[in-house]
Formats: structure tokens, C-alpha cells, sequence
């Protein structure tokens, strides 16, 4: 088989396993972006309804009627005064778990001027609390100060990925059962001439590169911020 022919096949070869490696890493990346959405409308929905269910407990007569009691004893009211720590923690609980959120998570009430936090956390993550996407206002409940109520999940990368895990292991598998069939086939071997002499070549060579760069995509995408690809060719 002339050289030509030979490095044509290889280019080919690697050419369209490599569009199918960037498609199989596309969906995946894509699946998980949706699921991160679905994930992120279904927090957002759980905290609203935590809020507007205080703020409806905040007009209850008997609610009331325990606020002027305490402001009797105290000059000057908290916002753990307005919300109960115990209600919050159950309405949390319910909330989540009604928008089939199956997942450790921390939450706290802090004011976004000083940072100061009134309600939790439980665990020392007040820097991931600050800086976390699921924020709502508690204004509408106590006034004055700027008080947010704050979400934070330690495990939203490994939710996301169980949510596409099948979808993901038959692609890994398909990809391998890829590699495992071109691994084994040869090229014959280029003739010499006086002048110079071609080694052997092996599309095996050629593609355990290949695999490489697959294990190092999929790490890419499992474990990057935001599941953005980073692919480094």
C-alpha cells in the first residue's frame, strides 16, 4: 500500500473518530446543562414557597400577637424574632423534598451589607453560602436590613451526574467498544527504497493517543465549573 494511501487512511480515520468523540462529549455536556436548569427552577421554587409560606405565617393574628409580646420585653426586634429557626428547618425539609430534591444541602439568613449571619449554618460554609446562585430576599418578613435567605448543595455535581449516569455509561461504553475494534486492525507494512525507509505504522499507535484524549474529555467534563469543556488538543 503506497504512503499516501496509508496517511490518508490514518487522517480519516482520526478525523471522524474525533467528531465522534466531540458529538458524544456535546450531548453530554448538553444533558447536563439541561438537567442543571431543571435542577436550579426546582431549588428556586422550593425557597419562594418557604418565603411566601413566612410571610403568610407573619400575618397569622396568633403570629402577631406573639410579636407584640416580645417587643414588650426587647427595644428592638431580630429577624430570628420574625422567623423561627425550627419553622424554617422544616419548611426547608418539606419544600425540597417535595420538589423530589434528594440532597445534603446547608442553608442560612445573613445580611448581604455586613455579611453577618443570624439564622445557621450548620456547617462551617458561610463563604459558600454567600457566594450560592439560590438566593431570595426576607425583606417582605423583617425589615429594616437587607436579609437574604441562602441555599447551598455540596453535592449538586454528583446529583446532576446520577441524573444522566445512563445516558453517560452507554456512551462511555460505546466509545470503548470504538477503541477496542480499531485497536486491532493493522496497516501493512510501507515498502523501502534506497533512499529512506518507513517503520511500520499501526492505526494502534495512532489511536491509543486518541483514547487518551477521550479519558481526558470525559474527566474534563465530569469535573470542570459549570460543566464547561475544557479540550485541550
Amino acid at each position: 500500500m503506497k504512503k499516501k494511501a496509508i496517511l490518508l487512511i490514518i487522517i480519516l480515520t482520526s478525523l471522524s473518530l474525533t467528531g465522534i468523540i466531540l458529538t458524544q462529549v456535546y450531548w453530554v455536556n448538553t444533558a447536563l446543562q439541561l438537567k442543571e436548569e431543571q435542577f436550579d427552577n426546582s431549588v428556586r421554587l422550593a425557597i419562594k414557597s418557604v418565603v411566601n409560606q413566612l410571610l403568610q405565617n407573619k400575618n397569622e393574628p396568633a403570629f402577631q400577637q406573639k410579636i407584640n409580646m416580645i417587643s414588650c420585653r426587647k427595644s428592638r426586634l431580630d429577624v430570628f424574632d420574625y422567623i423561627e429557626p425550627q419553622m424554617l428547618d422544616s419548611l426547608m425539609a418539606n419544600e425540597l423534598k417535595c420538589m423530589k430534591i434528594n440532597s445534603s444541602y446547608y442553608y442560612a439568613i445573613y445580611n448581604k451589607i455586613n455579611n453577618r449571619f443570624a439564622i445557621g449554618p450548620d456547617a462551617p460554609c458561610e463563604e459558600e453560602l454567600i457566594k450560592s446562585p439560590y438566593q431570595f430576599s426576607v425583606s417582605s418578613i423583617y425589615r429594616p436590613g437587607d436579609y437574604t435567605l441562602s441555599v447551598f448543595f455540596p453535592d449538586k455535581t454528583t446529583i446532576l451526574i446520577k441524573m444522566v449516569s445512563t445516558w453517560l455509561i452507554f456512551s462511555v461504553l460505546f466509545l470503548m467498544i470504538l477503541m477496542s475494534v480499531i485497536k486491532i486492525v493493522k496497516i501493512p507494512t510501507i515498502t523501502c527504497n534506497k533512499h529512506n525507509c518507513v517503520n511500520i505504522i499501526s492505526v494502534r499507535k495512532v489511536f491509543n493517543f486518541f483514547l487518551k484524549k477521550i479519558i481526558n474529555i470525559l474527566i474534563n467534563v465530569l469535573t470542570a465549573n459549570n460543566f464547561q469543556m475544557v479540550l485541550a488538543f
